[in-house]
């Protein structure tokens, strides 16, 4: 004959499915200590406890809420780091041509930016340290860029007196015509830096452009309208051009503009 079929009675089964339920223990292991299979009391725990879970899981601790003042910390550290990341983007974007050069011209670019970003900030984004431009700044003037700080404030000047018509290729001209050696290049270069604006003047429209007008004026003093200027000599035209500039203007106070340019 076969073995009897053992049966349990149902406070067993509960305080089975209790044990399995508030033990922390595997069905296993509370099957072993009990005495019924392992699957009869998987089937015990799904029929009378439905909630119960193998193992069972034992409480998980929960964080406290963070207070009001803790998350108003948290939201200011987070927009400090996002203005931060805007920053360098736009310093990135802005430097990009002075990434890839020396270190005198980063650091010219954080001085010419320092209104704008911080020290610190630039200094990141372009790979440089906040002492190291510190003690940039600290140096002396090199001629080179006394010599382009002279150079500016006779572009500036030269810019004005046209009524801001005049580009890099006709300040070029300007000064080459009072015998200075520079270069194009770096009139534009000057001009950028400086951020001086060219004002484009509208096709017939003489009263945007006085300063060229009153010049053309000037000149048909001596050269009337259809003159051909290949019958005079270069000589006559340099004594014209030494008359002009020696004239006096209102906008330079009375001065010549060789006079305002040799200060």
């Amino acid at each position: 004959m076969g073995a009897r079929r053992r049966v349990f009675p149902g406070a067993f089964k509960r305080e089975a499915v209790e044990r399995v339920a508030s033990s922390g223990l595997f069905t296993s292991q509370v099957a072993q200590e009990l005495g019924p299979h392992e699957t009869v009391l998987r089937r015990w725990v799904r029929d009378l406890a439905p909630q119960a879970t193998e193992p069972a899981r034992r409480p998980i601790p929960q964080a406290a809420a963070p207070s009001p003042a803790d998350l108003a910390a948290e939201n200011a550290r987070l927009r400090r780091e996002n203005e931060r990341l805007r920053m360098e983007r736009d310093i990135s974007k802005k430097g990009l041509a002075h990434l890839r050069s020396g270190l005198p011209m980063k650091f010219g670019f954080d001085d010419e930016h320092r209104a704008v970003w911080p020290v610190s900030v630039m200094c990141s984004a372009l790979g440089l340290s906040a002492s190291g431009h510190c003690a940039w700044r600290a140096r002396p003037e090199s001629l080179r860029a006394q010599a382009d700080r002279a150079l500016t404030d006779d572009i500036r000047l030269i810019h004005a007196e046209s009524s801001g018509t005049y580009g890099a290729p006709r300040i070029h001209a300007v000064l080459r015509g009072h015998g200075r050696r520079v270069g194009r290049s770096r009139i534009e270069r000057l001009m950028r830096r400086a951020g001086t604006q060219i004002y484009f003047c509208d096709p017939q429209s003489p009263w945007q452009h006085g300063t060229n007008e009153n010049t053309n004026g000037l000149l048909r003093q001596y050269f009337p309208k259809g003159t051909d200027l290949s019958a005079h000599s270069a000589e006559t035209i340099a004594a014209v051009a030494a008359t002009l500039n020696a004239r006096p203007r209102k906008t330079l106070g009375w001065k010549s503009s060789a006079e305002a340019l040799d200060q």
